[in-house]
């Protein structure tokens, strides 16, 4: 009964570990997002100018699996993934022609 109080009082400790403690170190956490926003904004946008093709079907298969390192992209995520390296969808993209998509 006794160890209550220090579980509750570690655990609080633990969760406020990574809230900024300064509003320069939050305006620098803060820069960090958006830096990396800007970046994965533009590699997402990249692949809506790459065509048909090997490459451009790596590249997005590339940022599919870099979405399934959040836990809250999964339930999205699987299932694209799942169709993208359907055979079907890598030869239309490969530009083979198969049944509807095939565009023959």
């Amino acid at each position: 009964m006794l160890q209550f109080p220090e579980l509750f009082i570690d655990s609080t400790a633990s969760v406020n570990a990574n809230v900024p403690s300064s509003p320069d170190e939050a305006y620098l956490q803060g820069m960090i997002y958006v830096i990396l926003g800007a970046v994965f904004l533009g590699a997402f946008a990249v692949s809506f100018l790459l065509g048909r093709g090997k490459f451009a079907w790596t590249y997005n298969l590339v940022l599919i699996c870099i979405g399934l390192t959040s836990c809250c992209c999964l339930p999205s995520n699987i299932p694209l993934l799942i169709f993208w390296i359907r055979n079907d969808c890598r030869q239309w993209y490969l530009g083979h022609k198969t049944g509807e998509f095939g565009g023959g």
